[in-house]
């Protein structure tokens, strides 16, 4: 899927599980003490043990059945979103169902925009990524979610091709992204600043950005092969075909959506022209100092 909201169900089951026990706790105590305030209190401290203990089980199983239910609610939505964009793709259709689902999940508005303009970007439906981010309160966001906020509007330009406009955002935001480069999990800022440098001809500047990307504490797959992609091309553009082919042999292992495959098949088309033009070149200068050494003779 688009979003990796699977990942966070897991991430979040201990703690899930630590609040069901706790709410059991709290929700067996009041049951206690209305059964003996019900009794007139007139009932000592094994009266009070017994009623506890018989509640606790009782709060626990239907926390969990409650906890169960809206976990399969969630996964009804999710698969319904799934099966829209597997039969008709990002249509306005299922953005419509998504932007719902994700106000709905999320209870500070601001954060769940921010995750549909991310999925607008990956769609590269840039002007509704950026209408979306115009919806977004910015004073009320979080300071992680203003870093992201400067961090999709960049991301968003840049892969719109408005370079002149990612400059000056970048310019006029640069306190949020040195902010957003001191937390632990600051991946995606990286490569976004690596895509800043690639875009304006930095490479040497691009391929430290990506190299730290990938070894931040959230890069995943994904982010790792696109760091090794775009890597490629710094490298093809410095002439350096060996790294660059480097690269794309390593990101071949981390492909996981058809745009990573075509990106793919691009640079290593790319690799081997290169590697032509090598030979070729490697040919002619050959030739030329035979050709001189049989003018020496």
């Amino acid at each position: 899927m688009i979003y990796k909201e699977v990942s966070k169900v897991h991430k979040g089951v201990i703690r899930t599980l630590w609040l069901i026990v706790a709410l059991s706790l709290v929700l067996s105590y009041a049951v206690m003490c209305i059964a003996w305030l019900s009794k007139g209190c007139r009932y000592g401290a094994q009266f009070c043990i017994n009623v506890f203990m018989r509640a606790l089980p009782l709060c626990l199983i239907f926390l969990c059945i409650v906890e169960l239910a809206g976990l399969f609610i969630w996964v009804f939505k999710i698969k319904k979103l799934e099966r829209l964009y597997a039969k008709k793709g990002g249509c306005d259709e299922y953005f419509e169902l998504l932007e719902k689902y994700l106000l709905r999940q999320n209870k500070d508005k601001g954060h769940g925009l921010l995750k549909l303009a991310a999925v607008y970007i990956s769609e590269k439906r840039f002007e509704n990524c950026f209408l979306t981010l115009d919806r977004i309160a910015f004073d009320k966001l979080t300071p992680s979610d203003q870093n992201k906020y400067f961090e999709l509007l960049l991301y968003g330009r840049l892969m719109s091709g408005d370079i002149s406009q990612a400059n000056e955002i970048f310019v006029s935001a640069e306190h949020y992204f040195k902010r957003g480069l001191l937390d632990k999990r600051n991946g995606q800022m990286l490569f976004t600043i690596g895509l800043l440098e690639y875009f304006n001809e930095r490479f040497a500047a691009a391929v430290k950005f990506f190299d730290s990307a990938e070894k931040s504490r959230d890069a995943d797959k994904t982010l790792r092969c696109n760091c090794e992609l775009y890597k490629g091309e710094c490298f093809l553009a410095q002439g350096d075909v060996r790294s660059a082919k480097a690269s794309a042999e390593k990101s071949a292992v981390l492909v996981s959506d058809d745009k990573q495959e075509a990106q793919l098949g691009k640079l290593m088309t790319q690799v081997e022209k290169a590697y032509i033009r090598t030979k070729e070149k490697s040919a002619d200068t050959k030739a030329d100092n035979t050709t001189e050494g049989g003018y020496a003779f």
